[in-house]
């Protein structure tokens, strides 16, 4: 699997050898490239401890509840770190990140036993 610098290295290259011919059309013409930001890979086994605990709280069958999206997260340093780590939450990713964003009640209500559950099985007192 190629690192996000490798990436970005084969990106600029590629850009790189399109200049000359660019800059034959218009001399003033180029191409800037700028790494604004790496995260590590992030990928929880369906199959560890803190899945099976999401997927018992979310009371949903972990062969069709879990998937894997393409977004970046600070999630990927924490499990880098060797903390037991998962990404999940109310909403669709569809109609998150954008001009009003917004989630159903219904799926606020998941959300919420699913706390619920969550706070019930790892809280101790």
């Amino acid at each position: 699997m190629n690192t996000p610098e490798e990436l970005f290295a084969r990106a600029k290259a590629f850009g790189e050898r399109l200049v000359p011919a660019m800059q034959a059309v218009a001399p003033d013409t180029g191409i800037t490239h700028e790494l604004k930001s790496v995260l590590p890979g992030f990928a929880t086994a369906a199959d560890s401890e803190i899945a099976q605990l999401c997927f018992d709280c979310a009371e949903v069958d972990p062969a069709s509840g879990a998937g894997k999206v393409s977004f970046g997260t600070e999630a990927a340093l924490f499990h880098q770190a060797g903390v037991p780590t998962i990404v999940c939450g109310p909403g669709h990713i569809a109609q998150a990140h954008q001009p009003n964003e917004w989630v159903t009640l219904e799926q606020l209500a998941w959300c919420e036993r699913f706390m619920r559950r969550l706070a019930d099985r790892v809280c101790v007192g």
